[in-house]
Order: structure tokens, then sequence, then C-alpha cells
């Protein structure tokens, strides 16, 4: 039968080797999320559907235009809602 010292300097490396595991498994995380974003473009995303909402209230002399100006920056999938 080991002695409690041997058991206890057994158990001493438990904790070690456990950080080195969750260490290897970080740096793996880490090295497979760096290998997928080689060559990776912000323009491969696709666009998200966007909302514009414009109160409006006794504004029909300046409407148009705030209108139109977001209207050119709007894309396909966009929408602009007027709320009088």
């Amino acid at each position: 039968m080991p002695s409690i010292a041997t058991v206890i300097w057994g158990l001493s490396w438990l904790p070690s080797i456990v950080l080195e595991g969750l260490g290897l498994i970080f740096l793996s995380e880490v090295w497979a999320a760096h290998s997928d974003l080689e060559g990776f473009e912000t323009s491969d995303l696709p666009h998200p559907r966007t909302t514009v909402l414009i109160p409006a209230h006794n504004e029909a002399s300046e409407i148009a235009a705030t209108v139109q100006s977001i209207l050119e920056n709007l894309g396909p999938l966009d929408q602009l809602i007027v709320i009088a």
C-alpha cells in the first residue's frame, strides 16, 4: 500500500495536467479560428436586412430630400418606413 506522501505527490501533478490539457484545447481553438479567417473578406458576408424608420410631423417641405438620400444607401432587401 502506498504511503500518504506518495499519494499526495501523485495527486499534486493532477492540476498541472488538467491546466495543460485546457491550454492545449484553447490553443487549438485559436489556431482553428485563425486558419478559417485566411483569405476571408468582409465583402463575402451577406448584407443584413435593414429597416429605417423616420418619424415625420409637419415635415412636408423637407421629407422628400431626406427620403431620397436614405433610399440611395439602402440595399435591395432593405426598407424605409416614414411614420406620420
